[in-house]
């Protein structure tokens, strides 16, 4: 059954650099290109709302990328067994932990709605227009969403437990 989780990680890991890659690609070849031939929409990433949401955008995925290897790496621990798995838990319980958690939660909230605001920017032919103010729906969504996660993560490192048994075994 170990082998088995090593060649999870390893597939995982495969998985990762590649997503790597095609993040890194996208950003050197599609990151400076315009909505539009005539140059209308290319003003959005001059210095304003629309540059800093790309660079977000960016930055955010390259977390989520994160995200999903340690998520990669932790579920592939089940495979050593119950010991070790519940050995590696303690990790996440340490302040720093989840403060670097809580950085990982706000770049998946904000690519996703970024995402959004994308797809919109992207299908409706209007959409460029009001990219300014969907950039700022798109943080205060983030914001919202991201206060209650904020408090469920960061309350045990002050000695309030929100989910139950904080230091229950699987």
């Amino acid at each position: 059954m170990a082998s088995d989780g090593v060649h999870s990680a390893i597939d995982g890991a495969s998985l990762v650099c590649l997503l790597l890659a095609v993040t890194c690609i996208d950003l050197i070849c599609f990151g400076r290109r315009s909505h539009s031939s005539s140059g209308e929409a290319s003003n959005m990433y001059r210095g304003q709302s629309g540059q800093w949401s790309w660079l977000l955008h960016r930055v955010t995925g390259l977390g989520v990328l994160l995200f999903l290897l340690i998520h990669i790496v932790d579920i592939t621990l089940i495979g050593f067994g119950r010991t070790v798995y519940n050995d590696s838990l303690v990790v996440f319980d340490h302040p720093i932990v989840r403060l670097v958690s809580l950085a990982l939660i706000a770049s998946v909230l904000f690519h996703a709605f970024n995402g959004i605001r994308i797809l919109i920017i992207d299908f409706w032919p209007s959409g460029h227009k009001y990219q300014q103010q969907m950039f700022y729906a798109v943080l205060t969504l983030t914001i919202l969403s991201f206060i209650p996660m904020a408090v469920y993560v960061i309350a045990p490192i002050f000695g309030y437990c929100l989910q139950g048994n904080c230091h229950a075994n699987i």
